[in-house]
């Protein structure tokens, strides 16, 4: 359940980055999605950081999920960055 709402959260996120991006003008909206891949890598991590303080974690079921929460906002983000580019 943690995974999900964190991929939910990381996708709005992204929406919200994008919404500031065309609204403030500072940064364009491709470079906004480069720019969120970087962010989210942080939230992500410090998620996995966060997890492995649990008792009965190990890493070697922390990485999954990492991998999996960071994965499907970061693809959404290059998509987007692919497509405002053109």
């Amino acid at each position: 359940m943690q995974a999900l709402l964190m991929i939910c959260g990381g996708l709005l996120l992204l929406l919200l980055i994008q919404l500031l991006a065309r609204l403030s003008g500072i940064i364009s909206q491709a470079n906004a999605s480069l720019l969120f891949i970087l962010l989210w890598l942080v939230v992500a991590a410090n998620t996995l950081v966060a997890d492995r303080h649990h008792p009965g974690y190990e890493a070697v079921q922390a990485w999954p999920m990492f991998v999996l929460v960071f994965a499907i906002p970061a693809l959404a983000a290059l998509w987007l960055w692919q497509q405002l580019r053109r």
